[in-house]
C-alpha cells in the first residue's frame, strides 16, 4: 500500500510542477508578444513627433516669409502629411498635427508653436496632449 501511495503523489507532484512550468513559459512568451507593440507603438509615435515638427517648421518659415500666413494646409512631406491648424490673423501661435497610421490605429502628435510678434523667434515649442 505503501508504494502505491508514493507512485501516486510522485504523478500529482509532476502534474503540478509540469502546470506550474508552462505556466511560466507561457507569460514570458506573452510579455515578449507584447513587448513588441510596445516597440511599435514608441516607433509611430517618435515618426508623429517628428512628422508635426516638420509641419511647424515649414509653417514658422511660410510665415516668416509672408506675415499675411494663415496656415490652415495640409502639407505632404515624404509618404506622409500633416495638418497646419488656421491661424488668426495677428496671432504668432502655430499649431500643427500629424497621425502616422497603422494597423491598430498609429499614433498622433500635436505641436503649438508660440513666437515673439516683434522678431518672430520661438518663444515655445512644445507638444500637446
Amino acid at each position: 500500500m505503501l508504494q502505491s501511495s508514493t507512485g501516486f503523489i510522485l504523478l500529482m507532484s509532476s502534474i503540478v510542477i509540469s502546470a506550474i512550468l508552462v505556466a511560466v513559459v507561457l507569460s514570458l512568451s506573452f510579455s515578449g508578444f507584447f513587448t513588441r507593440f510596445n516597440i511599435l507603438d514608441s516607433y509611430n509615435k517618435e515618426a508623429s513627433l517628428a512628422l508635426a515638427e516638420a509641419c511647424g517648421e515649414i509653417a514658422v518659415l511660410k510665415l516668416m516669409q509672408d506675415n499675411t500666413y494663415l496656415g490652415t494646409e495640409l502639407v505632404n512631406i515624404g509618404d506622409n502629411s500633416c495638418y497646419v491648424q488656421p491661424i488668426s490673423s495677428g496671432s504668432y501661435q502655430i499649431s500643427t498635427t500629424a497621425k502616422v497610421p497603422d494597423n491598430d490605429g498609429g499614433a498622433v502628435s500635436n505641436i503649438l508653436i508660440e513666437l515673439d510678434p516683434v522678431t518672430l523667434g520661438v518663444n515655445r515649442w512644445r507638444e500637446e496632449y
